[in-house]
Parts: C-alpha cells; sequence; structure tokens
C-alpha cells in the first residue's frame, strides 16, 4: 500500500486542474449503520448491518442498498460520504476513523485525508481513472472499531 510517507519522490500525489476539478460532480454516498448490532457482535459480518447508497445509480453506481457498494465517478467528482446510526433511539453513536486506499490510486494517496475527530461526514476528490477497493474504518457506541471494504469507478 502506497502512503505519502512511502511514496517514491518521483511519485507526487496527482493533481488535477481548476477546469477538472469546475467540472466533477458532487456524489454523495449515504451509510446506514446497524451499531446495536455491531456492538453486540464487533466480527458481524458487515452484509448485515452496512447498508451503502448514492445519489449516482443512474450514473452507473452499483450495489446499491449493500455494504459493498461501487461508487460510479470520474477524475474531479468529489465524493462525500455521511454515516449514521440506523436506529438512532439506541443512543448509539457512528463516527470515522479513517479510510484507507486498498491499493488503487483512485484518491491519488491513502489514507485519505482524516476526517474531523468525531465526524459523521467524509470526502475527497477522485483524481484518476481507475478501480479502486477502500476500507472504511469508524468508531461505534464510542467503544468499537469496525471495519469493511467498498469501492468506487472512475471512467
Amino acid at each position: 500500500m502506497t502512503t505519502l510517507a512511502n511514496r517514491p519522490a518521483h511519485q507526487a500525489p496527482r493533481r488535477l486542474t481548476a477546469e477538472k476539478l469546475a467540472a466533477g460532480k458532487f456524489i454523495t454516498v449515504n451509510i446506514l449503520a446497524d451499531c446495536a448490532s455491531i456492538v453486540a457482535k464487533p466480527q458481524v459480518d458487515p452484509s448485515q448491518v452496512i447498508f451503502m447508497t448514492d445519489n449516482n445509480a443512474g450514473g452507473g453506481s452499483q450495489n446499491e442498498g449493500q455494504y459493498n457498494l461501487q461508487t460510479a465517478c470520474s477524475p474531479g467528482d468529489t465524493i462525500q460520504w455521511t454515516i449514521s446510526n440506523a436506529n438512532p433511539a439506541n443512543g448509539l453513536s457512528v463516527t470515522f476513523l479513517n479510510m484507507v486506499d486498498e491499493g488503487g490510486n483512485v484518491f491519488g494517496f491513502s489514507p485519505l485525508p482524516p476526517p474531523k475527530p468525531g465526524a459523521s461526514l467524509y470526502q475527497a476528490v477522485v483524481q484518476a481513472a481507475g478501480t479502486d477497493t477502500y476500507q472504511i474504518n469508524v468508531l461505534v457506541g464510542g467503544q468499537v472499531v469496525y471495519s469493511w471494504q467498498a469501492s468506487v469507478n472512475s471512467k
């Protein structure tokens, strides 16, 4: 896995032009987490407790409503992830810790820029074309670190 710390000096992060950034779409990925089930059984399969959708199903995104959403996007698009408890009445919080690019370079570097502490929102700009898997790491109920993978397909 390439990180900013171990990236060769000749391999600078990709930068998009202002024109390309201005042309990009804003894609929202909504994540619902069954926080009570995650706290009760921290090793629960994500297919049972994570539900992801985005506002780009008509643009080619796949696996809507499943944990392994594949978001369709293009270089210059901004992706914003939000996460919330599927049953807020139980009072359990869920916040992002980080996201780690699992080997591709769609986002230009890994881990993605960190969210603010306690954030339920995460955002990154797509830097390059390709298919990329990323790991989402969250803190549930202030005590359980939970992770799963999703992907992007940038054309």
